[in-house]
């Protein structure tokens, strides 16, 4: 099936686009103006810096990745090619230099007390979508009219309980 002129124009234009944003970063990347470089890598579309990324070096795309937002990094190495995203990926030394331990300890304590109050609360829930309905038929009332909006709220009010109970001990026990 044949373009419209109207697509092959949008098209070129794209393409111009791309070409634009390549040089002009190539251009920044030269200069050392990180300034400027942030400026520009944080408001194209992800494609277009996925396009860009692949047609610059390696150097040239360890250099761009640290600046780029962290949502947008990430989109961006989605839009890259197998080898390209392995090369990215591969060279993202950056990461490895500039890891604050300290910091990687706080989200591992975050992490651990998330997934423990979560596992807590489906256990919780679970006990009262079975105890709750047997309360209600043992007092004679409809355990299917009476439960539910009663379990939701239960498990829901409980659930934060529990998160916040974790890590209040956690923050005692750990500091």
């Amino acid at each position: 099936m044949e373009e419209s002129g109207q697509e092959k124009t949008r098209d070129v234009n794209l393409a111009k686009k791309r070409e634009g944003l390549a040089e002009t970063v190539g251009e920044l990347l030269a200069f050392n103006d990180e300034r400027g470089l942030w400026l520009i890598l944080n408001r194209p579309h992800r494609a277009d810096l996925g396009r860009c990324c692949a047609q610059l070096n390696n150097s040239h795309r360890q250099r761009i990745f640290p600046l780029l937002a962290g949502e947008l990094a990430a989109d961006v190495l989605a839009e890259l090619d197998t080898l390209t995203m392995f090369y990215v990926a591969e060279d993202l030394a950056y990461l490895r230099q500039t890891r604050d331990d300290e910091r990687l300890f706080y989200l591992y304590v975050l992490d651990a007390c998330i997934g423990v109050a979560m596992l807590a609360a489906i256990l919780f829930s679970a006990a009262l979508g079975l105890l709750v309905p047997l309360f209600f038929r043992s007092i004679g009332l409809d355990p299917a009219v009476a439960s539910g909006l009663l379990i939701t709220t239960l498990s829901d009010v409980f659930s934060l309980a529990i998160y916040f109970a974790i890590a209040t001990i956690s923050l005692h026990v750990l500091f």
